[in-house]
């Protein structure tokens, strides 16, 4: 495990970076699972579910690992929350298609949708697109393959 530095927001929030997964799981890597095979160590108090994302599918899997989070007030007495934290490999991006279009000054035309390839994309209700300075939100296709 690692143990990191806490910055004090208020009485009820604390500030901390996360550890490199080299250091919060030694001699673990990220592991291909699927999002419904990650489990709270705590029933959740309204559903009574262990399961952490309720409505995800078994596949595809993503290369993950979830990691126990505790924290302490003086850095010897740990909590006992059953709280986890997730570390997923990150999104890359190799083309985007198409690579340009024309614009229409005024013209209300729907735009063609942009296919983005890459890796470690996950089905997501959160995945967006940031085009320029918009953000828009995207459709999950594949692991390999968003559209926005």
């Amino acid at each position: 495990y690692e143990v990191v530095p806490a910055t004090f927001v208020d009485r009820t929030e604390l500030k901390c970076r996360t550890p490199p997964l080299e250091r919060a799981a030694p001699g673990f890597g990220l592991e291909w699972s699927s999002l419904s095979s990650q489990h709270r160590r705590h029933p959740h108090p309204v559903s009574g579910s262990t399961r952490l994302f309720p409505g995800a599918h078994w596949y595809p899997h993503y290369a993950q690992r979830l990691v126990k989070f505790d924290i302490s007030n003086n850095g010897q007495d740990f909590s006992d929350s059953g709280l986890t934290f997730l570390y997923q490999a990150p999104a890359t991006v190799s083309t985007v298609t198409p690579k340009h279009y024309g614009v229409s000054v005024g013209n209300d035309q729907m735009r063609p949708g942009l296919f983005i390839t890459g890796a470690n994309f996950v089905n997501s209700t959160t995945l967006r697109c940031r085009v320029g300075e918009d953000v828009i939100e995207a459709t999950y296709l594949l692991p390999t393959l968003v559209m926005c």
